[in-house]
């Protein structure tokens, strides 16, 4: 049985423009090949972080509505930890309060400080684009802090 190192016997630059061909839906799988297939594939996985609270979407109640609020927390620090945030390129930031209830708009906002808290974390950053956020001084001083980005 080959060594795990020999199951790949390619140069990184041939592996990496062959993943560019694989379709970012099967890349996940196909990093699970081997050490350095998934070194080269991540950074690709992760160029976009797409941040949208559903919060509000179908009037969720109870629990719903604090798993809901549960899992955009944990993508949100997810994609701003130290082992994937530097991977990120561009964050696209939808957040609709449209039809929303007093409680749906106050777990937007915590959602939203706790994005603007983190996004220095997001150094790499090269694009941003918002709908539908509202700004506050913090989020601005906030943004103020990536140098990647002219405001």
């Amino acid at each position: 049985m080959p060594s795990q190192s020999n199951i790949l016997p390619l140069p990184d630059d041939v592996l990496g423009e062959i993943l560019k061909e694989v379709p970012l839906k099967e890349l996940t799988s196909v990093s699970l090949v081997s050490k350095n297939v998934r070194g080269l594939a991540v950074p690709r996985m992760f160029r976009t972080f797409l941040f949208t609270p559903n919060l509000s979407a179908d009037r969720q109640q109870g629990s719903r509505l604090q798993a809901a609020h549960e899992g955009s927390v944990a993508k949100l620090r997810f994609f701003t930890s130290g082992s994937i945030s530097r991977h990120v390129r561009a964050c696209y930031v939808n957040v609709s309060v449209c039809d929303a209830s007093h409680r749906d708009a106050c777990a937007h906002k915590q959602l939203l400080d706790l994005f603007f808290e983190l996004i220095p974390s997001l150094a790499n950053v090269q694009k941003l684009e918002f709908r539908e956020v509202p700004f506050n001084v913090f989020a601005l001083a906030q943004l103020g802090k990536l140098s990647n980005i002219d405001l």
